[in-house]
């Protein structure tokens, strides 16, 4: 990049394809969005409680629910009452759903 030497990533089970360019500059474009991304079949799960507002360890409190189900997050965005986040599989809720401890909500 310091020196201007543009970088081509090709893909191998499709070599005809012109790749993508890694340069120093992103060249201009009249086009607000650079990429779309989309997954199927995943679950949101929306975690409000009001008690969260300036609470210590109430992220840690989720995280370790969904660690002792081992069920993975995906992506997480928080406001200052709630926690959103995508799994990929609802199989887990139930359980995390009895086991949810108090001190979270």
């Amino acid at each position: 990049m310091q020196r201007n030497i543009p970088i081509f990533v090709l893909n191998a089970r499709n070599p005809k394809n012109e790749g993508t360019r890694i340069a120093a500059h992103a060249p201009s474009s009249k086009n607000t969005f650079k990429a779309i991304a989309a997954k199927t079949r995943i679950t949101i799960v929306d975690i409000v409680a009001a008690r969260m507002l300036l609470a210590h360890g109430f992220l840690r409190a989720i995280f370790e629910v969904f660690d002792r189900h081992r069920c993975p997050v995906d992506m997480v965005s928080t406001s200052e009452v709630s926690v959103s986040l995508t799994i990929d599989s609802s199989d887990a809720i139930p359980a995390m759903a009895k086991t949810w401890p108090s001190s979270a909500m």
